[in-house]
């Protein structure tokens, strides 16, 4: 590993070779070095492609064999909740039940999402639309604190052509992780612009940022692994479905942390018009 600048590290490969005379006699070494960091960049790639493919077909497997009977669980169980006549403990238990099947109801959405995109049309997306309604949303879920500060900064009419569900998707598990992040409260941040990658076009970048507790340099490298998380709740899968899906986009999703604490997480995705 060699670092040039505050936060360039390439990945060096070193070739020694004598250097001879004439006459056979060594006079010196010929030192050869090689930027080989974009060749471990796609071997790592390949390897983390080959893991999410594994992953995703388990994952299919393992939610078409479980909705089918979660399905006939639920059916009857609402059934006998409306045909009982329950007394104050028996309709407590019913409702943790209930609330049981609907958090499995959710891992398995999650399952689906790795595992393929979710189906349906593309269409002209327009980003702003989707981050105010999401924000709007997420205020009533149960991680949400009132303390925390939203600041919006979104340009207007920029629009991707994309699936709605999934971009919807990549924009709630973003926000929702920022509020996970800061269970005292603090800033949360969500802007967009337009940006121009030089040969790949022009770019719709959103950032989600927030002042919480930050991630820890050893894992920033595995936030987007399937059922990694340092919580003590959740499956693990939220970063890891945004990343599979800006992937499907031919777009980018970076990390870092922030200028004094929390974490920034940014999102390109091509421009439409």
């Amino acid at each position: 590993d060699f670092t040039r600048g505050k936060n360039n590290t390439l990945i060096l490969s070193c070739l020694v070779s004598t250097l001879k005379d004439s006459k056979g006699k060594m006079i010196g070494n010929i030192v050869i070095f090689q930027d080989i960091t974009a060749l471990i960049e796609m071997e790592a790639a390949l390897e983390k492609s080959k893991r999410l493919a594994i992953i995703g077909e388990m994952a299919a497997g393992l939610a078409h064999e479980m909705r089918n009977p979660l399905a006939s669980l639920s059916g009857s169980i609402q059934i006998l909740k409306r045909d009982l006549q329950l007394n104050e403990v028996d309709e407590k238990l019913m409702q943790i039940i209930l609330r049981g099947k609907d958090q499995l109801d959710h891992v398995i959405k999650d399952f689906l999402l790795l595992a393929r995109p979710a189906p349906g049309d593309r269409e002209a997306v327009f980003i702003k639309e989707i981050i105010e309604g999401v924000v709007e949303s997420i205020q009533y879920v149960p991680d949400w604190n009132n303390d925390i500060k939203v600041l919006l900064d979104l340009s207007d009419n920029l629009s991707v052509y994309a699936n709605r569900t999934e971009i919807k998707e990549v924009i709630w598990n973003l926000v929702i992780n920022a509020a996970q992040s800061m269970p005292e409260g603090g800033e949360l941040s969500v802007e967009t612009r337009k940006i121009n990658e030089g040969a790949h076009g022009e770019s719709l970048e959103i950032q989600v940022g927030d002042t919480g507790y930050g991630i820890d340099e050893k894992n920033l490298d595995r936030i987007f692994e399937p059922f990694f998380t340092t919580k003590e709740r959740g499956t693990g899968l939220g970063l890891a479905i945004v990343n599979r899906i800006v992937e499907g986009y031919k777009g980018k999703i970076l990390v870092r942390r922030g200028i004094e604490k929390g974490t920034i997480f940014r999102v390109s995705l091509p421009l439409m018009g």
